[in-house]
Formats: structure tokens, sequence, C-alpha cells
């Protein structure tokens, strides 16, 4: 009987090996930045990188046949094998509490309007928001993730698997590590959707520095989510 309410959460305790690196770890250095440095010529070189992706792709796969688009695998994961860090006052929003946020937040706004949504997430966590934003707008804009959300948490394994939830999920977005209170940056990547999947690509920390400078700073145009609830401000 599995310990999981959802069966396909048990696939990601057989990625992380009791003697090997954790699955963040694995995450960050197997395809976050191995990923980087892909190319056809060296197909070979890569293939257990690949291997690795296409086992997190199929296990996502069939978390969604589980719990349907945009949900969240690795805080699910992490709850219940009680891996939040409690103490530093890391809390992950329940999705229910996430989605009437974002019901307030969008409710009667024009959602498909010419120019991007620009959302800031400054503790954001396994990426809880962001998933649920790509929900509303897929439901509620035939489809179109109109919008860019920029991700900030100080806590680097909520880092990596909020981007890698967006590289599951085809979602646009920055991913910073570090912190949103001194606008510090640590680390950063931006995912691009190519079809139901999105690309990555490191960001250098000046560049992200300055996008955290402009997502964390008050204009009207910038909805702000989510300010010290989720993910991990107080850093570990």
């Amino acid at each position: 009987m599995s310990k999981y309410k959802h069966e396909s959460l048990n696939c990601l305790d057989g990625l992380e090996h009791k003697t090997g690196p954790k699955l963040h770890q694995r995450i960050y250095d197997d395809i976050l930045i191995k990923g980087l440095e892909f190319t056809h010529e060296h197909m070979d070189e890569f293939r257990p990188n690949i291997s690795f992706l296409r086992d997190l792709i199929e296990i996502s796969t069939r978390y969604t046949n589980e719990v349907g688009r945009f949900n969240d695998i690795f805080g699910e994961w992490l709850e219940h094998n009680d891996e939040i860090n409690v103490r530093a006052g890391q809390y992950f929003t329940p999705i229910d509490v996430v989605d009437a946020m974002i019901e307030i937040l969008f409710g009667g706004q024009d959602l498909g309007r010419q120019d991007p949504w620009l959302i800031c997430d400054p503790a954001s966590g396994t990426g809880r928001f962001m998933l649920r934003i790509a929900n509303y707008f897929d439901t509620h804009n035939d489809g179109a993730l109109n919008f860019v959300i920029t991700n900030v948490d100080s806590d680097g394994r909520a880092f990596v698997y909020c981007t890698a939830n967006a590289i599951l999920n085809g979602i646009p977005a920055f991913h910073i590590y570090g912190d949103s209170l001194k606008l510090e940056v640590w680390d950063a990547f931006v995912t691009v959707p190519v079809g139901r999947y999105a690309y990555w690509y490191r960001i250098k920390p000046g560049v992200a520095h300055d996008i955290l400078i402009q997502f964390t700073t008050p204009f009207p145009d910038i909805k702000m989510v989510n300010r010290g609830t989720d993910g991990d401000d107080n850093g570990e």
C-alpha cells in the first residue's frame, strides 16, 4: 500500500538514493547545469542526464493524471516527508488558499490583454502560486499563459524544485535563489515555454538582481502575491 495519497509520489522516492545526493541536488547538477552544456554532437555523454529528465517527465505526467495539471508534485512530496523547514518559518500555502488568493487578484481582469501580466512571488517555495496562476490562466484565458512571474526564495532546495516545476509544466518565469528582503541574488534561471514543457537558461546574478529590483518595486502594473507566507524568507 502506498504511503502517499497520490501513487506517483512513490516514484520520486526511487530517484533519491539513500547513499547518494538528494533529489534537488541531482536535478540541479544533472539537469539544470549539465543540460546547459548539451550538444547533439555529444549525445552519448548526456544519455544518463536525458534518462533522468525523462524519468521526471514520466512521473510528472502520472501525477498530472492523478490530480490535474499545474499542481505541486515536489511541494506535496516534501510536505508528506516532513521536510519543510518550519523552524526557519517555511510554510507552503494550501492549494485551496492559493486558488482563493488568485481569484481575488485576477477575477474579472482582462487576462488576454496585449501586455503580459507581470507577477512577483518574493517567497515562492516550490512555486505553488506560479503553478496555480498558470492553472487559472489556462482555464480562463483559452490556455494562454499570458504572464511572466518572478519567483524568489532563499532556500536553495525550493529554488530548484520551483524551477523544475516550471520546466515540467511549461511556465514562463524567472527563478531567483536569493533574498527578496535584502535584494541579494546567488543564482538564477529563466524558463521559456516550448509546447507543453519549457527550456531553461541560466541568468547572471547581476541581471537577475536588476530583475529582482524591478519586480519588487511597487509599480501599479506588477501583481505582488504571498508576502512572507510561502517559502522561506528567513533562510535556513
